[in-house]
């Protein structure tokens, strides 16, 4: 009886698979530590979400009015500015007030109107006659006694 060679796979088809099998499982491992990091990392969102579903805030409201100009007449066709006091804005600042929104109230002054001079009709002048500015601060937590 003869022996048959063996018949079994060749070295470089062996090296081939340990390579793979190397590769492959390198690639699961970094899916896991990657999916590890985004579970921290939803877990985080979560502890912020909750704490700031617990915050409560007090409002404030502030008015800034433009220069006193009247809507009729001469003084109707002046030009208004409205400028809020830097010192007023960091004054609430400093105490933990934070701008939430803005905007203008506007006015139409008629420089025409009662004018006997001027037949044409309203000529309309519309300019800002306040800002108004809305602030927030984090109140205090209620106490749940």
């Amino acid at each position: 009886m003869t022996k048959s060679p063996k018949t079994g796979p060749s070295p470089s088809v062996i090296v081939f698979g340990v390579v793979l099998v190397g590769a492959v499982v390198a690639c699961i491992l970094g899916l896991l530590l990657n999916q590890a990091k985004q579970i921290e990392q939803t877990k985080a969102i979560v502890e912020l979400m909750k704490a700031e579903q617990n915050v409560r805030y007090e409002y404030d409201i502030v008015y800034f009015s433009s220069e006193g100009n009247d809507r009729m007449g001469e003084e109707a066709m002046k030009f208004s500015t409205i400028t809020p006091s830097v010192a007023d804005l960091d004054r609430r600042g400093a105490a933990g007030w934070e701008i939430v929104t803005s905007y203008l109230e506007m006015e139409t002054a008629y420089p025409n109107f009662g004018n006997d001079k001027y037949v044409a009709g309203l000529q309309p002048n519309i300019r800002p006659q306040r800002l108004v500015v809305v602030f927030r601060r984090r109140s205090p937590p209620v106490s749940s006694h």
